[in-house]
């Protein structure tokens, strides 16, 4: 669906919030389409982040980190909820964690020999960490690795917030999750605007039916990952 619908059905079949005035386009009505709009940006990226539906390893501003020579940690793009994996080249690097560098299993203890090859500064193992929003490779890049790019398979979120000015966008959430996101936009909605007893339980009946879709698509992901698997040239193996 493309905002203008988006927004009709949050309003009038969710919300219930309608109203007879033609003298302004929010006149009489509770909330105004700019806050919906909010509130179903902030349900995309909660689905997003939830179900890392939005995969992603050709965005350049997003996937590609170019390396310098002595170092080892990278910002991430904010809008990376995970990283499947990376490569330079066509050479892809191991997952291990900032503890797992250290011969003495998650000891961080300084003075610990770091595991693997790491003498001739070639990238072979990469790691995240969550609250910095930060990519670290190990070893760090020598001379000849510098320039090189390290390329990021990730989840993320939308690329782009949609924007009432553009009621004919079409979000990057497929649609068949639309619904299931304007449930999320209808619990900010009714939260935001009253404290009443009433009104609480309607919102919280609308964030459970969006934690439940959350949940059916992680079943179903699973019950795809628990078919058998096919033998064939074509079948993709990339997570």
């Amino acid at each position: 669906m493309k905002l203008q619908e988006l927004l009709e059905e949050l309003r009038e079949c969710l919300l219930r919030d309608t109203s007879d005035a033609t003298d302004s386009r929010d006149a009489g009505q509770l909330w105004t389409d700019a806050a919906l709009v909010r509130y179903i940006n902030d349900g995309m990226n909660q689905f997003a982040i939830a179900t890392c539906l939005l995969r992603d390893e050709t965005t350049a501003a997003i996937t590609q980190i170019t390396l310098v020579e002595g170092q080892e940690q990278y910002d991430m793009d904010k809008r990376v909820v995970a990283v499947f994996g990376t490569r330079v080249d066509n050479r892809h690097l191991s997952r291990t964690t900032y503890g797992g560098l250290f011969s003495n299993a998650g000891d961080l203890t300084l003075g610990y020999t770091r595991v693997g090859p790491c003498a001739n500064g070639v990238p072979q193992k990469f790691y995240t960490d969550r609250e910095t929003g930060k990519i670290g490779v190990y070893p760090p890049p020598s001379a000849e690795y510098a320039g090189q790019v390290l390329t990021l398979r990730v989840a993320r979120k939308p690329l782009e917030p949609l924007v009432i000015s553009n009621t004919e966008a079409l979000p990057e959430i497929p649609e068949e999750y639309h619904l299931d996101i304007l449930e999320w936009a209808a619990w900010r909605a009714l939260r935001n605007h009253d404290t009443d007893a009433e009104n609480m339980a309607k919102a919280s009946a609308h964030k459970t039916r969006f934690t439940e879709a959350v949940k059916e698509l992680s079943r179903k992901a699973k019950r795809l990952l628990a078919q058998d698997l096919q033998f064939d040239v074509r079948t993709n193996w990339e997570n």
